[in-house]
């Protein structure tokens, strides 16, 4: 879900980045209230992975981001009709 928001431009990896003491946060309270027991190994057990997926979106990021860009600088350049805005979101008209 996050590498989506970041082919869509709505996120970068240095928010992510700058926003991981959060994040981490956030993953621990989630994975607690989720999960039913009360010991403390369940919760880790669902935090771990998913602070693992969210450091590896923070890895791929700018790989995403230069994907997002040359798709749409592509997608630009094959239709005429498209206009370009900033950070390269080719909107096409009708």
């Amino acid at each position: 879900m996050l590498l989506g928001l970041v082919f869509a431009g709505v996120l970068t990896s240095d928010t992510l980045r700058k926003r991981r003491r959060l994040a981490w946060f956030l993953l621990i309270v989630i994975s607690a209230v989720v999960t039913p027991t009360v010991d403390p190994i369940t919760p880790l057990a669902l935090a771990i992975p998913l602070a693992f997926l969210y450091e590896a979106t923070i890895l791929h990021g700018p790989d995403v981001q230069a994907l997002s860009r040359a798709s749409a600088m592509r997608s630009s350049r094959d239709n005429p009709r498209a206009r370009r805005y900033p950070g390269g979101v080719a909107v096409h008209m009708v």
